[in-house]
């Protein structure tokens, strides 16, 4: 529909090219006003033309109208400053429903990405310990989005980076080791800084379990290089007895088989959080093959050449500070030791070498001083500024009888995203996930998680589902199937309630093309609450099923695209839709 406005509008205004010198006429902007008594759909493009014009935009509009002819269009109005205002026919509205019923799972999607390549990168968490609810936020936020993009045509590659070198993992070694002398009976210290999660104890266990006490007095707490994920110590063990391979090739003050025992069963707990949370990736990046490759060195290089690192007092540093960052940064330090810094380069740097147009980054909301930095890596690599794109997540406050809680059941006090998933179920946690902006803070109910009622947004969305299904049900009992479109009576459909029910079933379309340009997913929560509402509504009010078999049939086949809208919407999100509830 508004693509008829806007070549419409285009043949009205083409007079108006002789006045422009042969310029180009503005961009015409076609928007849905948020009230429906100031039209379906609404321009400023006389407001745009005024002062190119130097004509009143009231004027410039009136002259608009006397050219404008579009089919769609019942009537248009003049209104305020100089925006018209149009008003789309009835039979326009019920020739929707058809085209929702014939494109069914595809209502919606588009080809707006056209194969533009897009990489997210999202959750990313080290592999030190379970994920916790900010990160199982950033998880639904990444995953929503990705889904959404994919709908509307982008060619969208979902990425874990996996932190497996530095000081953490060896901090990571060093606490398994700790826990693990402990189970043999040993007086430890713990580490300084190390980690006391009862977590740990568990993946000692584990240990123990494969190795016994064949670990006992050695390794005695050596620096660990890292590990790169996915190697697996059982297929090790395959190849010699499990206790006497680990135990000759553990060598004194090497915490590498340490470090890699508690990366691999960690990051394996991550995975299956993730699986379960209905989040996957296209690949797991070990930050480990930056530094084999030579990628980290290549990456430092090339900046030196182009003066974007310097030397100053031994250390190498990023300039950064004329680019929005507070002040320059280390990438190498005294010691010859490289930053964090210094891996982020190369990694961004790889990204972009796979051929990606738009690199996304979900971060913490903690990493907002990071990100003039890293947009500055990018311009200095050669890549455009904006094709960084950093989505920031808050945290979460789950709530319970309006007061904060914490439902950490271990040492090392955090909530998992475990134990919220078991609390209140996947579905839930994905939607109250999605219900404000990412870079908002979040409270979670997890009472009103729970709740079946009308209050929980999660239930309402998915009982609308539910009531059509039930419908159809009825339908069927009555031998009132839904029939071929065509021999349906949609003239039928003309009560303001039905009207207003496709007019925002049509928004499905907006609100996802909406979210592909903004890469802000909350929007299909807002429009999937928006849409249900109207649907109880319509249902409460006007019976589906009644004496007159043209009618109930128009009506049936109006459930039937607000149906499939929810279907979509849901699946977007990653939610079931329920037949019963």
């Amino acid at each position: 529909m508004k693509e008829s406005l806007r070549k419409a509008i285009e043949e009205a205004i083409k007079s108006f090219k002789e006045d422009f010198g042969g310029e180009e006429l503005p961009s015409i902007l076609i928007e849905t006003p948020k009230e429906e008594k100031f039209g379906h759909f609404s321009t400023n493009i006389a407001l745009l033309l005024s002062s190119r014009l130097a004509k009143p935009p009231r004027k410039i509009a009136e002259e608009i109208l006397k050219k404008f002819n579009c089919t769609i269009v019942e009537k248009a109005e003049i209104a305020g400053p100089g925006f018209i205002n149009f008003f789309i026919t009835q039979k326009t509205w019920q020739d929707l429903v058809p085209e929702v019923l014939a494109k069914r799972e595809r209502y919606g999607s588009s080809d707006l990405g056209r194969g533009e390549k897009i990489q997210i990168e999202f959750v990313s968490a080290n592999p030190t310990g379970p994920l916790h609810i900010g990160h199982g936020r950033g998880a639904a936020v990444g995953d929503v989005l990705a889904n959404i993009l994919e709908f509307s045509g982008f060619d969208v590659h979902r990425e874990y980076y996996i932190n497996d070198v530095g000081v953490q993992m060896t901090t990571l070694g060093k606490s398994l080791k700790a826990r693990y002398l402990e189970l043999l009976g040993e007086e430890v210290k713990f580490p300084e800084n190390g980690y006391p999660g009862g977590y740990l104890k568990d993946v000692a266990k584990e240990l123990y379990e494969e190795v016994g006490d064949s670990l006992k007095d050695k390794g005695q707490g050596a620096k660990g290089k890292g590990v790169a994920a996915g190697l697996s110590l059982r297929e090790e063990a395959e190849k010699a007895d499990s206790r006497e391979l680990i135990a000759e090739s553990l060598q004194e003050g090497d915490l590498e088989f340490f470090i890699k025992f508690a990366c691999e069963k960690l990051l394996n707990l991550i995975k299956k959080d993730l699986e379960d949370f209905r989040v996957r990736f296209d690949a797991w990046f070990s930050e480990v093959t930056l530094f084999e490759s030579g990628e980290i060195k290549n990456s430092i290089e090339l900046l030196k050449s182009k003066g974007i690192i310097y030397e100053k007092d031994g250390a190498w540093w990023l300039r950064s500070s004329g680019s929005g960052d507070e002040k320059d940064r280390v990438v190498i330090k005294t010691d010859g030791a490289t930053t964090y810094l210094a891996s982020d380069i190369a990694y961004h740097k790889n990204k972009f070498e796979r051929g990606y147009k738009k690199v996304i980054d979900i971060w913490g909301a903690d990493h907002h001083g990071y990100i003039p930095r890293m947009k500055s890596v990018v311009q200095s690599l050669g890549y455009p500024k904006d094709s960084l794109i950093v989505i920031l997540v808050q945290i979460v406050n789950l709530q319970k009888h309006g007061k904060t809680v914490a439902m950490g059941k271990r040492e090392g006090q955090f909530v998992t995203l475990r134990e919220v998933m078991d609390e209140v179920g996947v579905d839930a946690c994905r939607f109250f996930f999605l219900e404000r902006k990412s870079d908002a803070h979040l409270s979670f109910d997890l009472e009103l998680a729970k709740e079946h009622s009308s209050k929980n947004p999660v239930y309402y969305v998915q009982y609308g589902h539910a009531r059509i299904c039930s419908i159809f049900r009825k339908a069927q009992e009555k031998g009132l199937n839904l029939q071929r479109i065509d021999k349906v009576d949609l003239s039928l459909l003309k009560i303001e309630e039905e009207l207003s029910l496709i007019r925002k079933i049509y928004q499905f379309q907006e609100t996802i093309e909406a979210i592909a340009n903004s890469f802000e997913p909350h929007h299909i929560t807002f429009y999937l609450k928006e849409l249900v509402t109207l649907f109880h509504k319509y249902y409460n009010e006007h019976p589906v099923l009644g004496n007159d078999v043209s009618l109930s049939s128009a009506r049936l086949n109006l459930c039937k695209a607000v149906n499939i809208v929810l279907e979509n919407g849901l699946r977007l999100l990653g939610i079931s839709a329920p037949e019963s509830m």
